[in-house]
């Protein structure tokens, strides 16, 4: 299961963390960062406030997801 943390952070588990990877380090390279969190998968995180829009769109397709996906959680606290 993958958990939104806000507009530039994701949790992606175990099973989408080499797709995405694979995806979003490819096109945004060191915008983004990896950290696996012991129990809770991977934090994916975009680290260019210009880029959130790429870096979700990315995600996005790496998961297979509609964008709407980050839109639903326009309300969450930037970090």
């Amino acid at each position: 299961m993958c958990t939104i943390k806000n507009q530039s952070q994701i949790t992606i588990c175990d099973v989408s963390k080499d797709k995405v990877k694979q995806v979003v380090g490819d096109q945004l390279g060191h915008a983004v960062t990896f950290e696996t969190i012991d129990g809770e998968g991977t934090l994916v995180s975009c680290l260019e406030t210009s880029r959130i829009s790429e870096f979700q769109q990315w995600v996005s397709k790496a998961l297979g997801w509609t964008e709407e996906r980050w839109l639903a959680c326009g309300n969450l606290p930037e970090r």
